[in-house]
């Protein structure tokens, strides 16, 4: 079962983990499971967890004992500890957290130019800068982006699509889609 929860996993269907994904982006993947009911064929499928480790899970799901996301946890945590390794699997799930949960920005951020045709008579539209340093497919998916909520500039949250800005005010700043992507304008 691919990611999605609905059907097989697939990279062309963009619901697969591979295995040899980086231990975060593995992390990130497998958390991004739907359906809790998954989790424990993960678990039998996937890693190498005894038999009766996963009985207990799936037991304490089926009982309300554990909670579903410690379940999603503990699953990650086999998968990438069997093809990464144990301290592999502990410091992505500790990014994960840092990411996720504490809301704060990864160690390394790529950085990108500020692409000078990004402005025009002196100012910067947003949904054009996102698209040329791609965070975005398209000006208009950047436009949705910007109105669903999706896109940050230095931690702060931009709902106005035809938001411009002068080049000055973002050198130096972060750009985020979500909780996954970033770029450091320089």
């Amino acid at each position: 079962m691919g990611l999605d929860g609905v059907r097989v996993m697939g990279q062309s269907l963009g619901n697969y983990v591979g295995i040899d994904d980086e231990p975060r982006e593995m992390f990130e993947k497998l958390m991004s499971l739907k359906g809790d009911e998954h989790i424990v064929e993960y678990l039998r499928l996937c890693t190498a967890l005894p038999a009766v480790e996963i009985l207990e899970v799936d037991t304490g799901l089926a009982q309300e004992h554990m909670n579903p996301a410690q379940a999603k946890r503990l699953m990650a945590r086999e998968v990438i500890s069997l093809y990464h390794g144990s301290p592999a699997a502990i410091e992505a799930e500790l990014h994960f957290d840092k990411v996720h949960r504490d809301r704060q920005l990864p160690e390394a951020i790529p950085e990108v130019p500020l692409p000078q045709e990004a402005i025009v008579s002196g100012v910067v539209w947003l949904p054009r800068l996102l698209t040329l340093v791609g965070l975005a497919t398209s000006n208009g998916d950047a436009r949705r982006l910007i109105l669903q909520g999706a896109i940050r500039i230095q931690g702060e949250q931009v709902r106005e699509p035809t938001k411009e800005l002068r080049p000055e005010e973002l050198v130096g700043k972060v750009l985020q889609v979500g909780r996954r992507r970033f770029v450091r304008l320089t």
